[in-house]
């Protein structure tokens, strides 16, 4: 995060706040970057696969 907006914001110390939000920023980007993928899809076959890998990718969390 940029240095002015951390002191404007007072998120400059690293609490579990900052932590969990920072998380949960990361994780909505990413389910939303594989909703686009998915929905963008040229054909059925990629659009089965991609949920596959993303399945298998995440599986051990």
């Amino acid at each position: 995060m940029n240095t002015i907006i951390e002191h404007l914001t007072g998120l400059h110390t690293l609490t579990d706040d900052v932590i969990a939000m920072d998380f949960l920023m990361n994780a909505k980007s990413g389910v939303r970057n594989y909703a686009m993928a998915v929905t963008e899809c040229a054909t059925p076959e990629i659009k089965q696969t991609i949920p596959t890998i993303f399945q298998s990718k995440f599986s051990s969390i």
